[in-house]
């Protein structure tokens, strides 16, 4: 492959201290299916040996870009898309394993569907002992994912390929809190229709401190992307919480109400939890969604402030 005969894809691995599992993570690039690629590997300044298990690998479709300083995810993601000559990216973590046929049946999908801008798959939990864990199974349908934006993050980050094109107008916020989580916001927000593959593609290492603060971490950076594109809207933390555990409920009460009538037994308690549910969720917006068209937003570094608002 020469610089006449740019790649199709551009796989953008950003790496900050992960010697350790980044041999694993090339060689499962190198052993994709599909071969028309080229890995841009982005060290963010490691102190490690990271830098020197790159080099380790004589391929030519491997490009290094190495920084002095660390300068976070999102700038190490911009950094190598901005360098990128393939027509679709697909991003990839340095501790994670890709499935052979990973990059193939994302380019398949994209191929097929034009007016699908950015592409996830289902992933397994992979623990630092290297055991397998459960399934990561996200949410499949482009209409669901952007009626459920608002409460969850789409796509599993280290699965995504997305169209090179959006990066004009879609870069990476680099002082984003979830740069992932904001990007697809983003997109949404525009009209992009993100989807998920209904298939484990990559098994996806999870550390001990992620564990213990990824419940927290997850509803905490969907409260904080919330309230910055919707700035007119007065809501605090345990609201917002108190709002999505309402539609939750009010979800798998609906799907248990359809379930009963379909097989002639329809619950009467599960009927009164979803008209409860309805008329607290409908409180809460009258009550709570306080639209203030001409305040901005005050930033919070803490999700247990009591409420977002006008500054004083």
């Amino acid at each position: 492959m020469t610089v006449a005969d740019p790649p199709l894809i551009s796989v953008v691995m950003p790496v900050f201290n992960g010697a350790k599992y980044l041999s694993d993570s090339i060689q499962s690039i190198l052993g994709q299916s599909f071969s028309n690629f080229e890995l841009i590997i982005v060290d963010d300044g490691s102190t490690d040996d990271s830098f020197d298990v790159a080099l380790k690998w004589k391929d030519d479709r491997i490009r290094i870009f190495p920084s002095q300083q660390r300068r976070g995810v999102a700038a190490a993601l911009n950094t190598g898309i901005r360098v990128a000559r393939g027509e679709f990216i697909a991003r990839m973590d340095c501790d994670d394993i890709a499935h052979s046929t990973r990059l193939a049946e994302q380019l398949k999908y994209l191929s097929a569907h034009a007016d699908v801008g950015a592409l996830g798959t289902w992933a397994q939990i992979l623990q630092i002992d290297g055991t397998l864990g459960h399934f990561l199974k996200q949410q499949a349908d482009s209409a669901r994912i952007s009626a459920l934006i608002w409460r969850q993050c789409p796509l599993l980050h280290p699965t995504v390929m997305f169209r090179r094109e959006l990066f004009d107008a879609f870069a990476y916020d680099e002082e984003a809190i979830a740069e992932d989580y904001d990007l697809w916001y983003r997109m949404v927000r525009a009209g992009v229709k993100l989807a998920n593959i209904r298939r484990v593609l990559l098994k996806y290492r999870v550390h001990p401190r992620q564990v213990t603060f990824e419940k927290y971490q997850i509803r905490n950076d969907a409260f904080r992307v919330f309230c910055k594109y919707n700035p007119s809207i007065l809501i605090s933390y345990e609201e917002y919480c108190a709002l999505t555990m309402s539609a939750l409920t009010l979800t798998f009460s609906a799907r248990y109400i359809l379930w009963s009538a379909h097989s002639k037994y329809l619950s009467v308690s599960a009927c009164w939890v979803f008209i409860d549910q309805m008329k607290y969720l409908f409180l809460l917006i009258l009550s709570r969604f306080r639209l203030l068209s001409l305040s901005p937003w005050r930033h919070i570094d803490d999700p247990s402030c009591n409420r977002l608002g006008t500054d004083n």
